[in-house]
């Protein structure tokens, strides 16, 4: 069995208005207020835009100070305590290396 149930139309009429204003009123509201974090956001981009601009001007002007040329930089405490002193040379190998290399018997196995 179906339940018929009457509306009244003329009380939708009465009460859309209204609520389309409301929702057109909020609607409203939420685009200003997207708008003024637009500005917003708009304003600190360019705030880090100069202050991106300000360091690399300063990168550049300590790397033409500095007596450190750019592929040489200085190696840090922990880098330098961990790889020890041992660095690469170039050039040829010392020669204990070259005489190992040369005692190798020709017809020994390599592994």
């Amino acid at each position: 069995m179906r339940l018929i149930i009457p509306i009244d139309l003329k009380l939708l009429k009465a009460t859309m208005p209204t609520t389309a204003t409301t929702i057109l009123d909020q609607i409203g509201a939420e685009k200003t207020k997207v708008s003024e974090r637009l500005a917003r956001l708009d304003a600190e981009r360019a705030t880090v835009v100069t202050r991106l601009t300000d360091l690399d001007t300063a990168e550049r002007v300590l790397t033409r100070v500095s007596k450190t040329p750019p592929a040489r930089k200085p190696t840090s405490a922990a880098a330098a305590a961990k790889g020890g002193t041992a660095t690469r040379v170039r050039g040829r190998p010392p020669r204990a290396a070259a005489s190992k290399s040369a005692a190798r018997q020709p017809g020994a196995p390599s592994l």
